[in-house]
């Protein structure tokens, strides 16, 4: 009668098990280590402090930031509605998922409102036409109606409560 045996002996079965756990405790300082070393940027995983959803949107791939930032910097405003001109290329999908606002196409002049300064761009919005334009949030009140207004080759969410909507109406 043949009979394998992947048995090992109790001490070599110790020393397995004692290299392993060795192994393991190396790896797990080793990488502590190099964590600390490396280049924050260089990382696999970067932490970021800020926590939002904007935040990571805007600071990780550039296309991300530019396809999604807008919406999610909506989003945190706690607004209810958009008002936007015709073919601004505003994505009313995109607005209702990560903006949680509703979108409103009005007939009226984005351009030539006497807007407070806004210093940098918050970020860059790729219309549905594939234009890039930088944007800007200009906050208001929660349930806010915002409305666009364009400003240096870009565009601005007004909030209603900040400057009036230039349609009359909403």
């Amino acid at each position: 009668m043949l009979r394998l045996s992947l048995s090992m002996e109790p001490s070599s079965r110790g020393r397995a098990a004692f290299w392993m756990v060795a192994i393991l405790v190396i790896t797990t300082l080793a990488n502590v280590a190099i964590g600390q070393i490396v280049p924050r940027q260089a990382r696999p995983v970067i932490v970021r402090d800020g926590g939002s959803l904007f935040d990571l949107a805007t600071s990780g791939q550039r296309s991300v930031g530019h396809r999604y930032g807008f919406y999610l910097a909506m989003g945190e405003t706690e607004g209810a509605k958009l008002i936007t001109f015709p073919r601004s290329g505003v994505n009313r999908v995109l607005l209702r998922a990560f903006g949680g606002m509703e979108l409103e196409g009005s007939q009226y002049e984005p351009t030539g409102h006497d807007l407070p300064p806004l210093g940098e761009p918050l970020g860059e919005l790729e219309t549905d036409g594939g234009e890039i334009v930088p944007y800007w949030v200009i906050p208001g009140e929660p349930d806010d109606t915002y409305w666009i207004a364009t400003y240096e080759d870009g565009y601005v969410a007004v909030a209603g409560s900040v400057m009036p909507f230039p349609g009359g109406g909403s």
